[in-house]
């Protein structure tokens, strides 16, 4: 599937009319000799060797696989990643040279909107993914019982999926159309997504943009937006206890809330596609020869 795909966007590329090509991820090599190739990724496989008890025989791929994405990072000009964390892995992982791996960052995908000052007074936790039990999902439910017998008003939204969860004070809300995400956030307090493995997650700098404190866990990229302390707590996956503690002092205290919601809402900023792009138009426009 990888030849197959490499060769149907070669077939594109190829005409004489392109400046440069991209591609997303690494399921394919839509290079070709003679034009400049990059790539934009938010993970490799090689990376998932950076969460605790991952070895590579873990992998659900060959060393056969691997080598195809190796060649495929490698015949890019640039790689372009949405964190440090991936940006590392192609330079440890795949050898790739570091002047070529370049931390574009992502994009939100909802508009920024503050929360109001009577938002910010309310206890309501916010949870926003597809995933249950990759994200952390059954963590935080065990987590937000805890809270609960310490403050009894504090509630739970999940949006995004439906798992059978009856606890009291949570709302199972499910799937939601892009263009209503925002209507969540607006109506949170503090977001939480104890992931256990996240390549970037976006919902957590949607939920910055709209000035909200973050609990989440140390890996991935999420270090890179989430500082401890700073803008909210991270947490070891699968530290309910931990989980549970850092709710609560955030519940217990509006104005810390509002305060690191603001700093939330300050590093956020970088998380646009226009900064996205901004950056890989510098980049593409000096590799290809460009100049204003």
């Amino acid at each position: 599937m990888f030849e197959q795909r490499s060769r149907a966007a070669a077939e594109v590329v190829k005409k004489d009319r392109y400046l440069f090509s991209m591609q997303i991820q690494s399921t394919y090599d839509a290079s070709i000799p003679g034009l400049p190739h990059f790539i934009y990724t938010d993970n490799t496989l090689l990376a998932s060797l950076q969460y605790n008890g991952t070895t590579k025989a873990d992998l659900p791929v060959t060393d056969s696989w691997l080598e195809l994405e190796r060649r495929s990072y490698n015949n890019a000009v640039a790689c372009f990643v949405m964190s440090k964390n991936v940006g590392r892995s192609l330079v440890e992982d795949y050898g790739c040279p570091q002047e070529n791996v370049i931390c574009a960052y992502g994009g939100r995908n909802t508009p920024a909107a503050p929360n109001t000052a009577e938002v910010i007074k309310n206890k309501n936790i916010l949870f926003v993914g597809v995933d249950w039990e990759r994200k952390g999902g059954p963590d935080l439910i065990e987590a937000f019982r805890l809270v609960r017998a310490r403050i009894p008003d504090a509630t739970l939204t999940v949006i995004g999926c439906s798992p059978a969860v009856t606890e009291p004070g949570c709302q199972i809300v499910g799937r939601v159309p892009p263009n209503e995400v925002g209507h969540y956030y607006a109506n949170a307090s503090i977001f939480c997504m104890p992931t256990r493995h996240e390549p970037f997650g976006i919902a957590f700098v949607e939920a910055m943009a709209h000035k909200l404190p973050v609990v989440a866990t140390d890996v991935g990229a999420i270090p890179d937006f989430v500082t401890n302390g700073h803008n909210g707590f991270c947490v070891s996956p699968g530290d309910v206890h931990g989980l549970a503690s850092s709710l609560i002092t955030l519940l217990d205290n509006a104005t810390l809330r509002k305060e690191m919601g603001e700093r939330s809402g300050a590093v956020s900023e970088k998380y646009t596609w226009q900064n996205v792009t901004a950056i890989m138009r510098r980049h593409i426009e000096c590799r290809i020869g460009v100049v204003d």
